[in-house]
């Protein structure tokens, strides 16, 4: 009996061991993409991801914390990341899922700034830019950034960074388009601060892992559920749900962006 019991117990453990559970980070603060409910992920991002996992019959636990804290969590292996840009450098280290999203990277601006019909990043010369922590702006800005052309302060939120704009320690910030002029709506800011076009970046939107994460093993499953959801129309049907109507209404151009700024 004691062998029984022995062998029965043995077989559970190891079943157990054997199932891989998975915990995905998010922004904490990057609304109305993810954000923080007590600790736990909601938002955009999140909602897609949630219904990926729950299509392959895989646990997941959602999270929330600072996006300096994913990235580092990425790297050890402690977390996937959800909502992650996928760049040259990051290629070398993680496993990138196929996009389930795309993000246009606009330059906001005081109004009275002079326009300028072909404006590029060279133009950005010499100019302080608001960024988020820890976050990418396509391979092209981030080298720029890197010779020094401009210089980058980093913030939290963009709430902060329009703050600084405002106060005149910026020249510019970079948001998501959907996400900028949102802010600008709900802080009565439509009339003194505009958005520059085309976009810095239009950058599609992943989940990754590290490449000696063992859940890597999970990304063809995982590609094909997304591939599913933007086939049976689910992944339209959430962005509505998070993306509703107000937010687009202050958006003075199509929310689908032409080709990125070189």
């Amino acid at each position: 009996m004691a062998v029984v019991f022995l062998f029965i117990w043995i077989s559970i453990t190891g079943a157990e061991a054997r199932e891989v559970h998975v915990v995905v980070g998010f922004d904490h603060d990057s609304r109305p993409f993810s954000f923080s409910d007590n600790g736990k992920a909601t938002g955009l991002y999140p909602a897609i991801v949630r219904e990926v996992f729950n299509r392959i019959h895989q646990p997941v636990s959602l999270k929330a914390y600072p996006w300096r804290r994913v990235l580092a969590g990425l790297e050890t292996g402690q977390l996937a990341a959800g909502g992650i840009y996928r760049t040259a450098e990051r290629d070398q280290v993680f496993a990138f899922s196929r996009p389930f999203h795309s993000d246009a990277i606009l330059l906001f601006v005081p109004t009275e700034r002079p326009k300028n019909n072909k404006f590029t990043l060279s133009d950005l010369t010499g100019m302080t830019i608001g960024a988020i922590q820890g976050w990418s702006y396509g391979d092209r800005f981030d080298h720029l950034r890197q010779q020094g052309l401009f210089r980058v302060e980093e913030v939290r939120n963009d709430a902060s960074n329009l703050r600084k704009l405002q106060a005149g320690k910026l020249d510019a910030f970079l948001a998501v388009e959907i996400a900028g002029w949102n802010l600008l709506a709900e802080t009565d800011n439509l009339d003194s601060v505009r958005s520059i076009r085309p976009p810095v970046a239009v950058n599609n939107v992943h989940l990754a892992f590290s490449n000696g994460d063992p859940n890597v093993q999970l990304l063809p499953a995982i590609n094909q559920a997304i591939a599913d959801m933007a086939e049976d129309g689910t992944l339209e049907d959430i962005f509505d749900r998070y993306i509703d109507p107000s937010y687009r209404a202050h958006m003075p151009e199509a929310l689908s962006p032409p080709a990125a700024l070189n």
